[in-house]
C-alpha cells in the first residue's frame, strides 16, 4: 500500500476543525473486512475448480461434457463476479474504511463520522520489518510496517508497504528539528530504551558517555549500539526497532554527537620541502585568521 494523492471528505474535515498540519503528503486506506477476505479465497477456489471441471468436461462422454463444460464456466465467471460484488458490498453497504490522512506536521484519523487529529508532536511512530505469511503457505518477502501511537502508547493506526516507509519519513523530518533544538538547549529526549543528551547516551537508563561510542545503526529488527574499544561484530547494547519511536532520528543525532565527542588526535606539522628556499624570519609566523595590515 502507499499513499494516494486525495483530499477529498470535505477538505478532511476542514483540516480537522483548522488544526492545520501543513502541507498535505497523501491518504491511506486500511480496510479490515473479512467479507473481503472470504469473497478472495471463494474467488481462488471456485477459480481452480472451475477450471478443473471444464478441462473435464471437455474430454468426457457428450451429455456429461456438456454439463460440466456449463458447470466449469459458470465458476469460471464466478470467480470474477464474487469479488467484484463484495467490492461493491464494501462500498455501499459495508463498514467505513479507516483513513489515514498524512500532513507535514502532523495526520488526520477519519473512521466514518470519527475524526482524530494529531501534530506529530503529541505521536509517537515505530518502523520496523516482518515477514508476512504468503496464502500459499511459505514466508513471502519481508515487509516494512509502521505503527502510528499517542504518547500513552495507544495504537491508532498499523499499515505496511511503500505508505509505511512514507509515514515514518515524514513524522521523522518532524521530530529531528524538534529534538536537536531541545538537546541544543540542554534537556533531553526520549525513544524507547533510548534516552539522549548533548554528553550521554542513556541505555535503559545507564548512562554511556558519547566519547565510548563508536557507532549507532538500525537494522531490519533491532537498533544497535556499538562501544569504542571493542570488536567491529561486538554489540554492546540491542533494542527492538519495533519499541524504539523514531529509530532514524536515533540514529541521526547519535551520529552528530558521536562525531562531535570523537577524540582528535594531535596535529602534526607540516614539514617544509626540502627544495623549498623560503626565507625563514627571525620573528613570529603570520596566522592565517589575524587581519593583515596594521
Amino acid at each position: 500500500m502507499r499513499l494516494s494523492k486525495e483530499l477529498p471528505e470535505s477538505g478532511v474535515r476542514v483540516m480537522a476543525d483548522r488544526r492545520d498540519f501543513g502541507r498535505f503528503i497523501g491518504s491511506a486506506k486500511c480496510e479490515h473486512d473479512r467479507a473481503a477476505c472470504l469473497g478472495c479465497l471463494l474467488s481462488v477456489l471456485m477459480f481452480m475448480v472451475g477450471a478443473a471441471v471444464t478441462a473435464a468436461g471437455v474430454t468426457s462422454a457428450r451429455e456429461v461434457g456438456t454439463v460440466g463444460r456449463f458447470v466449469g464456466v459458470g465458476l469460471l465467471v464466478l470467480s470474477v463476479v464474487v469479488p467484484l460484488g463484495t467490492r461493491v458490498w464494501q462500498e455501499w453497504k459495508g463498514p467505513p474504511a479507516t483513513v489515514f490522512h498524512c500532513f507535514e506536521h502532523g495526520f488526520v484519523l477519519t473512521h466514518g463520522p470519527e475524526v482524530r487529529a494529531l501534530p506529530w508532536s503529541e505521536a509517537r511512530v515505530s518502523s520496523f520489518r516482518e515477514a508476512t505469511y504468503s496464502p500459499h503457505g511459505g514466508v513471502a518477502e519481508p515487509v516494512e510496517w509502521a505503527d502510528v501511537r499517542t504518547r500513552e502508547g495507544e495504537t491508532l493506526y498499523a499499515v505496511g508497504g511503500e505508505a509505511a516507509e512514507q509515514i515514518a519519513a515524514t513524522a521523522a523530518a518532524d521530530e529531528l528539528p524538534r529534538a536537536a533544538h531541545r538537546l541544543a538547549r540542554g534537556g533531553t529526549v526520549a525513544y524507547g530504551s533510548f534516552a539522549l543528551s548533548t554528553e550521554e547516551l542513556f541505555l535503559d537508563g545507564t548512562p554511556l558517555p558519547w566519547r565510548e561510542v563508536r557507532q549507532v545503526e538500525s537494522g531490519s529488527q533491532a537498533v544497535r549500539v556499538y562501544r569504542t574499544g571493542t570488536p567491529d561484530r561486538a554489540v554492546h547494547f540491542t533494542a527492538p526497532r519495533r519499541q524504539t519511536p523514531y529509530d532514524s532520528v536515533v540514529v541521526a543525532l547519535s551520529q552528530t554527537y558521536i562525531s562531535t565527542h570523537r577524540p582528535r588526535g594531535p596535529r602534526t606539522p607540516h614539514a617544509q620541502p626540502p627544495d623549498c628556499h623560503c626565507a625563514s624570519t627571525g620573528g613570529p609566523p603570520d596566522r592565517a585568521d589575524e587581519p593583515s595590515g596594521r
